[in-house]
């Protein structure tokens, strides 16, 4: 267990659950994650994301017709403190590389080609199954607490 404690002026990749946790104040999740929040308002961190957690954090509202939490995810992922990454060719053929590497699904194969080509700080989430990536550093925040 400990903190999570962030370089100045750095980007940090956030998988889509953090996004869902902040939004909805899942707890304990959601308190864990504030120093990361705090970061971004007080040491230049930026967090960044792949366009990919739009439809990853929408699927749930839309499908459940509450407008409400489909436009608190909208604006959340349009705030200045959150950037979200087009998955280009490059990331798409990088994607392929991690694929095949450590036998990820296609959706965490694009977070960390994308992670990896933003050459970020660390990659926050709290899908275990992500440790045996060791080209990046992993905080998982079942592990914050």
């Amino acid at each position: 267990m400990g903190k999570l404690i962030f370089p100045p002026d750095s980007l940090v990749y956030l998988d889509t659950n953090g996004f869902i946790y902040t939004v909805e104040q899942l707890e304990p999740y959601f308190s864990w994650l504030k120093p990361l929040w705090f970061a971004t308002q007080n040491q230049g961190v930026t967090v960044i994301s792949s366009e990919l957690v739009i439809l990853e954090t929408l699927v749930k509202p839309i499908r459940e017709e509450n407008r409400v939490k489909e436009k608190q995810f909208r604006e959340f992922l349009n705030t200045q403190e959150v950037w979200l990454i087009p998955t280009t060719r490059e990331i798409w053929e990088q994607a392929a590389y991690w694929r095949a590497k450590y036998a990820l699904h296609t959706p965490d194969a694009i977070r960390m080609a994308t992670a990896l080509s933003m050459s970020v700080a660390g990659f926050v989430t709290n899908d275990v199954a992500l440790k045996k990536i060791k080209e990046l550093p992993l905080w998982l925040i079942e592990e914050l607490g």
